[in-house]
């Protein structure tokens, strides 16, 4: 008997006792916002949710989403503002402002919440009421607790087809096709991210490619699109409610749903088994990347990763370019999605692990595409090899139209920033005047001459100091 991993049918699910941890809000999550009146603690709404009341009670408290635009409540999906005299909701979003400097600091990670002036006051049993001037006492600072509240927020899933139990994938490019399983934790071409584009209301990309699935006819096959495309995660389709730990793929606005078959993925009328989908979270899944002979390579992945460890593996990052040099800058830790690095050494297989935890290579000075992808812009260099070793070449063009090359998945190109004085070829350097390396390890044939500083050659480095090796002045520590 086939065993799923099932989600709820609700986007959300219910808050259980929390942490009271108070953080920084940012956008893209979801909070309770907690005051320090003696008697009522909790933001909340009214029973009819057109206004913002107080309540004793941490489940009853009302949940908001942080947008650019300020805070929505999830149920009423109202904006937080004040209007008419007092703070309450509105359909639009209105202005709302966190201050924590000054009068307004408090070493709680507490906030005021400001618009138009005025302080969200909780002053009374059940009520909230405002305050013009800038002094302030606790009853006017607030707490936000970030809750998990949405099943979908800043998760990885693959899809399978209810009826036939295909699993949906890219082919690399702009096509969807579907296969009879999930092939494991090292295919990304077969997990799938759910974007909040507001609220409750999810678009569906691609890890591997970072595409999103796009509009279709009825019946024609799926396709993939940079920007958000029609189809969304829905309960429903026209008068058809899913199952249980089912959704549909739908139409915004149309009855229409993503529908697998033995090869692809079509547009499919109605609704029915053959549209709904079970979403199996994915929590452990990696990129591997193959390292050749040359012992250099670039990778980009839409997922934040951890830069491996193994011996003999460096990530780079441009730290400045001159005179037909980049100078290049090791770099560890959790690389960040969509930012490229430059990758030495040896031959072999090396996984990116996805990770949950914050990047902290999140600029390289490089740039990058997650499939396949003509690139037109001026001066874009390649890797490659420079007199027989490695560095950045011009982009070749042809086939293609002057100034346009393909960029290959998860791979990286480099944009000089001073195009004015922009070389034939850049090579690689790792510190001021001279090459710096930890080490040199002979894990190859050497076929570049190696000479000391009196001028004698030498068969392999043994001890630091400073080479000429390839013509160049090598530190080796």
């Amino acid at each position: 008997m086939r065993k799923f991993t099932l989600l709820i049918a609700s986007l959300f699910i219910t808050i259980g006792a929390m942490a009271q941890t108070f953080v920084e809000p940012e956008v893209g999550k979801f909070y309770k916002i907690k005051g320090d009146h003696e008697t009522n603690h909790w933001v909340a709404v009214t029973t009819a949710g057109s206004s913002v009341v107080m309540s004793s009670s941490e489940e009853s408290a009302a949940v908001f989403y942080k947008t650019e635009n300020g805070f929505q409540e999830v149920t009423t999906k109202n904006y937080l503002g004040y209007t008419g005299g007092k703070f309450t909701f509105s359909s639009t979003s209105l202005a709302v402002e966190l201050r924590n400097t000054g009068a307004c600091a408090n070493s709680d990670g507490k906030y005021a919440i400001v618009s138009g002036g005025n302080y969200m006051y909780n002053n009374s049993a059940d009520g909230i009421a405002h305050e013009s001037n800038a002094w302030l006492d606790l009853p006017r600072l607030w707490g936000f607790i970030e809750v998990d509240y949405d099943s979908f927020n800043n998760k990885v899933f693959a899809l399978e087809s209810y009826m036939d139990y295909l699993y949906c994938l890219t082919d690399g490019t702009t096509n969807i096709y579907t296969n009879g399983s999930y092939s494991g934790t090292a295919d990304t071409r077969a997990l799938w991210k759910p974007v909040l584009v507001s609220l409750g209301v999810y678009k569906i990309q691609n890890v591997h490619t970072g595409l999103y699935i796009g509009a279709t006819n009825h019946a024609n096959s799926a396709q993939m699109s940079e920007t958000p495309g029609s189809y969304e995660i829905a309960t429903t389709v026209g008068s058809e409610t899913v199952e249980d730990g089912k959704y549909y793929i739908k139409v915004n606005g149309q009855n229409a749903c993503l529908h697998s078959t033995a090869a692809t993925a079509k547009g499919w009328e109605g609704g029915g088994l053959g549209n709904q989908y079970i979403f199996t979270e994915i929590t452990e899944f990696s990129h591997t990347l193959n390292v050749t002979d040359a012992e250099w390579a670039t990778i980009v992945l839409g997922f934040n990763a951890t830069i491996p460890t193994a011996d003999g593996f460096k990530a780079y990052k441009i730290a400045s370019e001159e005179d037909g040099y980049v100078t290049l800058e090791e770099v560890t830790g959790v690389l960040q999605a969509n930012v490229p690095v430059l990758v030495n050494a040896p031959v072999g297989n090396y996984n990116f692990a996805y990770t949950t935890d914050e990047a902290t290579v999140t600029e390289s000075g490089l740039q990058g595409t997650l499939y396949n992808k003509d690139i037109t812009v001026a001066g874009a260099y390649v890797l490659g090899l420079i007199d027989g070793e490695a560095g950045f070449g011009l982009a070749t063009t042809t086939g293609k139209a002057e100034g346009t090359f393909t960029n290959n998945a998860n791979k990286a190109y480099f944009v000089p920033t001073n195009t004015l004085a922009s070389a034939a070829s850049y090579s690689f350097r790792f510190g001021e005047g001279t090459t710096g390396v930890d080490q040199i390890t002979d894990n190859r044939e050497q076929s570049t001459v190696i000479f000391d500083l009196t001028g004698r050659r030498v068969e392999a480095i043994t001890a630091p100091g400073i080479y000429v090796v390839g013509g160049r002045k090598v530190l080796v520590k």
